[in-house]
């Protein structure tokens, strides 16, 4: 099992090389988990020893990351481009989760 930051570089350097400057760059962690005291400075520390010193590393911890992604999704829901995907209770207890998947598959198509 690999450590966060084993999870990050890895991510990464699946990407195209022309990609990864940018993308060790700029690594935003988000969500309640990311509120651990010292996480971020945690991950950027263990991360140096992974990415190449050539490469700017950045791990940013914005405020308000606790709730990015309830903010996310509610800005998403938003979009009338997504309304199409919505479901109601009684739809899903009609059909149960083969509607969830129909829909996630609609959203691999946008």
């Amino acid at each position: 099992m690999c450590g966060l930051h084993e999870c990050a570089y890895n991510s990464g350097m699946k990407c195209e090389v022309s990609l990864r400057k940018d993308l060790f760059g700029h690594i935003l962690v988000c969500g309640g988990s990311s509120m651990f005291c010292g996480l971020r400075e945690r991950l950027e520390r263990e991360m140096s020893f992974l990415v190449s010193p050539t490469v700017r590393m950045r791990v940013v911890a914005p405020p308000g990351r606790d709730c990015a992604a309830w903010v996310g999704g509610s800005l998403l829901a938003s979009l009338q481009a997504f309304q199409s995907l919505w479901l109601t209770k009684e739809q899903y207890d009609e059909h149960g989760p083969s509607l969830i998947h129909a829909k996630a598959k609609q959203i691999t198509l946008m």
